[in-house]
């Protein structure tokens, strides 16, 4: 689409969002190593959390201002031409199960396989549930 105006609260809302990203992975970050001691996974882990609430804090304040009859999100310059809610929201979830893997059986590979797996489950639903 041509050129279309963002709203001011959802340039607010991604400017903010890089704060809360940066203290979500710190905090992740802490609190997994508090659980697993395993300061590589946790840091992936801790990263994955950020980069998930960077992408969806953005898309959820796109969706509570916009009209459904203007067009998606992906119809914005600057904005990539995919669902940023699921994939946000998808990264979080897998993030936080490869955590609870870890935890319960502290083996980085079945972690990361089950955190990609979920992952990957959520998103495909979550494109689907999620507004555009």
């Amino acid at each position: 689409m041509a050129e279309q105006q963002i709203d001011e609260s959802v340039l607010k809302a991604d400017k903010w969002s890089r704060i809360v990203a940066l203290f979500l992975a710190i905090g992740t970050f802490l609190l997994a190593e508090q659980l697993t001691g395993e300061v590589q996974f946790n840091m992936i882990v801790a990263a994955f959390a950020g980069i998930g609430v960077r992408l969806y804090i953005p898309y959820h304040a796109s969706i509570r201002v916009t009209d459904p009859e203007d067009g998606s999100i992906q119809d914005y310059e600057g904005t990539g031409n995919y669902h940023q809610g699921a994939v946000g929201a998808a990264v979080v979830i897998a993030s936080a199960m490869a955590l609870a893997v870890m935890v319960s059986k502290p083996n980085s590979t079945q972690a990361y396989l089950a955190g990609g797996g979920v992952g990957l489950v959520s998103f495909v639903l979550l494109r689907y549930v999620l507004p555009s």
